[in-house]
């Protein structure tokens, strides 16, 4: 064997054995207010062509938009209790 077939051989046994044993863990989102069915119908719709009739189908950007809501709702909610209780400190923390 040469050097080349070597160094493949190395690389496909490490990626194989990476894939077996390794979990892949998914980063933070950017905006804390996207859920994971967001992400996961934004992942599906990135599969799928732009002429095909199942990524003209799904609508994330309403899902992102209703994340949002809630996400601020909470927020300010949130405030709210803060303010009731004159813990003004927290409540500018958040």
């Amino acid at each position: 064997m040469d050097t080349e077939q070597l160094w493949n051989h190395l690389k496909v046994s490490i990626l194989e054995s990476a894939r077996e044993t390794l979990i892949v863990i998914r980063t933070q989102p950017r905006k804390p207010w996207i859920t994971p069915e967001t992400l996961t119908l934004i992942e599906e719709k990135r599969s799928y062509s732009q002429d095909s009739d199942q990524y003209k189908w799904l609508e994330e950007s309403s899902s992102l938009r209703s994340d949002r809501r809630n996400y601020l709702v909470a927020a300010g909610e949130e405030m709210e209790e803060h303010q009731k209780r004159n813990d003004s400190k927290a409540c500018l923390l958040q």
